[in-house]
């Protein structure tokens, strides 16, 4: 679960106190407003591939199992990175990305486990509140068929080159607005870069 305290410290510690508590005050009743603000329409950034975009069709695998089946994705890589006028000469850099989960078919894998009715209720209210540090809540877009989930601890990659840019763009699912974007970038940060672990690893 993600307590704003913990979202306080991964502020930018540039901001004054006020700045600060005026922020965490916008981010406190986002959540409930995500459906209606998450996305963006305009054109100059929807032309673009970037950071949280939505796609399709890209091979999704899941480990151990090397079946490739092609999905609904998530974009995690900076957007600067896979910028193809960014040239790398000596190691390329690869796209990053997620699966996006229908939710509605993880109530039912989870259902199909054995958890319960009133579980899974008290589960899907917390992802749709943006609580749970692993799981990124996107509400349906004009081109997904429902609502839909990622899991950051289920990240793959793909060579940047290999991928047909203009063919991607021109069917990306969705492009996130600035309010979603960041409130992305907040939640990665949560989950990949806590250094509140406890563990004394020794100083050189």
């Amino acid at each position: 679960m993600i307590s704003f305290e913990e979202i306080k410290a991964f502020l930018p510690q540039y901001l004054t106190e006020d700045h600060q508590q005026r922020l965490i005050s916008v981010l406190k009743s986002f959540p409930e407003k995500f459906r209606d603000g998450a996305y963006t329409e305009e054109q100059t950034v929807v032309e673009q591939l970037l950071q949280g975009d939505g796609v399709p069709d890209f091979p999704i695998v899941n480990l151990p199992s090397v079946v490739v089946k092609n999905g609904k994705a998530l974009i995690i890589s900076n957007s600067c990175d896979i910028a193809t006028e960014n040239k790398r000469e000596i190691r390329p850099k690869r796209l990053s990305f997620c699966p996006i989960v229908d939710l509605t078919l993880y109530e039912s894998a989870l259902s199909e486990v054995g958890v319960s009715a009133q579980q899974i209720g008290s589960h899907v209210v917390e992802i749709k509140a943006q609580k749970i540090s692993n799981i990124f809540y996107l509400p349906k877009a004009e081109k997904m068929s429902g609502d839909g989930i990622v899991f950051f601890d289920s990240l793959l990659s793909i060579d940047n080159a290999a991928l047909d840019r203009n063919e991607i763009i021109s069917k990306k699912l969705f492009t996130l607005s600035d309010a979603g974007w960041y409130f992305l970038l907040l939640k990665m940060s949560i989950h990949f870069t806590r250094m509140n672990e406890g563990v004394k690893r020794g100083i050189p």
